[in-house]
């Protein structure tokens, strides 16, 4: 399943600058695509535009060719899983936040499958001696885990995640990031939202670069150059690739 977001223009009042312009971006089966851009550049807007929660001013977003216009709610939510940056949940144990993902299919009660498929989540992000804890009193890195493992039992084929790693360690990091490519691997489609360039580098096989309101796409590793990142950013900097992994330097 396909998302496509085509010639968007946006901004959030006819007043303001665009924050879009003739923007266009495509999700696909079994990839991973890194939104690479500076804090406040519209990487979060675009997320918000591609789950539904805001109308482009010019544009069409279509999920397997279909116009977003023309899918109810209660659909886009059985297709489309998202991990905000900084997730919330009410008072209530971590098992029962992460089976809100699973509300799309049970609304009024939970399943033996639903429960079976938080439990599989669980054990995937290393949760156990969490499971029973108050959700709104864990840290930033637990919630993040959390919110991952809710949009998991979601069985959405399409992922959208903004900043997920931003609060984690090295390990849960990795961890994360194994796991995202396993959901690649079963042909879900993903975007992540990542400030760390050496991390989308070792995450994507593809990016999107935001740059002065246009998505500029970069197909494959071996052509996100420097030139293309000092534009992204607006800084000097160096890369060095060694062993398969790159490196940045700030000038």
């Amino acid at each position: 399943m396909s998302l496509v977001f085509t010639n968007i223009d946006f901004a959030y009042s006819k007043k303001e600058k665009p924050i879009l312009k003739q923007a266009s971006l495509e999700l696909k089966p079994g990839r991973i695509a890194v939104l690479l851009g500076n804090n406040g550049a519209g990487k979060t807007t675009i997320l918000r535009l591609l789950l539904g929660l805001l109308k482009p001013n010019l544009g069409t977003i279509t999920l397997d060719g279909q116009d977003y216009r023309q899918i109810k709610r209660s659909q886009l939510a059985k297709q489309i899983a998202y991990v905000p940056q900084s997730p919330s949940f009410a008072n209530s144990p971590v098992i029962d936040a992460i089976l809100m993902g699973r509300l799309p299919y049970s609304p009024h009660i939970y399943k033996p499958a639903d429960l079976k498929k938080a439990e599989e989540a669980i054990s995937r992000l290393s949760l156990q001696s969490l499971a029973y804890q108050d959700a709104s009193h864990l840290s930033g890195g637990e919630k993040q885990k959390v919110a991952l493992a809710r949009a998991l039992v979601n069985d959405a084929n399409i992922m959208l995640l903004d900043e997920p790693t931003s609060a984690l360690d090295v390990k849960a990091t990795k961890e994360v990031m194994g796991i995202l490519k396993e959901e690649a691997s079963k042909g879900k489609a993903i975007l992540a939202c990542l400030h760390d360039i050496e991390l989308a580098y070792r995450l994507a096989d593809e990016f999107y670069l935001l740059i002065e309101e246009r998505l500029i796409h970069i197909p494959n590793k071996q052509s996100l150059t420097e030139e293309v990142l000092q534009r992204a950013y607006g800084v000097d900097l160096k890369i060095k690739l060694l062993d398969g992994e790159l490196f940045v330097s700030y000038l």
